[in-house]
């Protein structure tokens, strides 16, 4: 049994019954004053609630004010000032003996502090609802930033992994080219320390360029790793690639000859 919510609701239950007894009990007290000594027709009726009626719609303005986190002083200066006048008439309705003024100004009395005690009550209970409903909103945007986190992360893993794709693709490209590099720098060295490039003696007879051109040819047809253009043969003798062609012309004819 879930004794905390028994009390809960038992408790405002009780306190609203009390206040409507004193109500009754004040509201009795004032009609008579009203009627016996100024409004000696229906009106009577309605004078009490100007007191009693008052003291309740500033006592709720006064925990609305609360509520909204404004300034309550007013509200319970007005408080204050209708319950002093509900008791002080309820007094005058007695026999004004010590126990008349005792027993008339309890209804009074009690009205205000089981009405307060109610909209205590009621404002602990807007608070906490307000909290609860605050830490489900919390909650929700909390749920909702952790799943766009999520994707986040799940769009950043993608990301990561097309960048290590790519990164490995680039690896591969670039130790290609460094290995294309270095063998081409080494076909340039063998070429370079070969005596046909160690031209010490100026190539004056076409002869002379002629048999530099053979001797060219027959390391390219050596060495397969070698691989000259006739652009390339052309700039090492000094010659056109028209001069060139027809020097080749003019060794293969010899050759075949």
């Amino acid at each position: 049994m879930n004794w905390t919510k028994i009390i809960s609701w038992t408790t405002p239950t009780l306190v609203f019954v009390l206040a409507i007894i004193s109500f009754i009990l004040s509201y009795s007290a004032l009609r008579s004053v009203a009627y016996t000594n100024v409004y000696e027709n229906d009106l009577a009726y309605l004078w009490p609630l100007l007191l009693d009626g008052a003291l309740i719609v500033f006592s709720l303005a006064t925990i609305w004010f609360s509520l909204i986190k404004e300034n309550t002083w007013l509200s319970y200066i007005l408080v204050f000032t209708f319950t002093t006048f509900t008791i002080i008439f309820n007094i005058l309705h007695s026999s004004q003996t010590t126990a008349a003024v005792f027993i008339a100004a309890i209804p009074p009395a009690t009205l205000f502090l089981t009405f307060h005690i109610l909209m205590s009550m009621l404002r602990v209970s807007a608070i906490r609802q307000n909290i609860q409903d605050s830490i489900s909103q919390l909650k929700t945007q909390l749920a909702t930033l952790q799943d766009e986190l999520g994707q986040v992360e799940r769009h950043l893993r993608q990301e990561q992994e097309k960048l290590a794709k790519v990164k490995d693709t680039k690896s591969v490209t670039i130790k290609q080219l460094d290995a294309t590099i270095k063998s081409r720098q080494a076909e340039l060295e063998k070429l370079e320390r070969h005596p046909v490039f160690v031209l010490g003696t100026d190539i004056n007879t076409p002869d002379q360029r002629r048999d530099i051109l053979r001797q060219l040819v027959d390391i390219q047809n050596q060495d397969k790793r070698v691989s000259l253009t006739q652009g390339d043969m052309a700039a090492a003798l000094g010659v056109s690639v028209k001069t060139l062609q027809r020097d080749l012309e003019a060794i293969s004819v010899n050759g075949n000859s």
